[in-house]
């Protein structure tokens, strides 16, 4: 037999509770409790951190070099800056000599798919997505 636990009168009423009792999530709905932190950095998932922890047993291997985290690109037209994207992972593949730019996705929002096609217009990149 369970036991249902409340935790305020207000969530028992079954009111809709005021903004500032509401908790916080991001534009993906995710709660701050699934961010993850390693070495000293901060990832919005737990996917986003597990990939993190395997790129670095590949740079550990000499699999991939210049390992970069959060690298941000300025999309610009005309030489007026558009928006920002913010790659999750930036490193050199040993075997090919060439630099992977990598996002770990969730979910592909209409704003990612944007900036996508903008950074392969801007930079001549393609995005590789986990």
């Amino acid at each position: 037999m369970g036991v249902l636990i409340l935790k305020s009168m207000k969530e028992a009423s079954g009111l809709p509770l005021p903004e500032s009792e509401k908790p916080k999530y991001n534009k993906y709905r995710v709660s701050p409790k699934e961010k993850r932190t390693v070495d000293g950095i901060v990832f919005d998932s737990g996917k986003e951190a597990y990939r993190h922890s395997v790129l670095k047993i590949l740079l550990k291997h000499g699999e991939i070099m210049n390992l970069r985290c959060q690298v941000d690109y300025p999309l610009k037209w005309n030489g007026i800056l558009i928006t920002i994207y913010r790659a999750d992972f930036v490193y050199t593949d040993v075997a090919t000599g060439k630099e992977v730019v990598e996002d770990v996705k969730g979910a592909r929002t209409r704003e990612y798919i944007m900036k996508k096609r903008m950074v392969k217009a801007c930079y001549g990149i393609d995005i590789y997505e986990t």
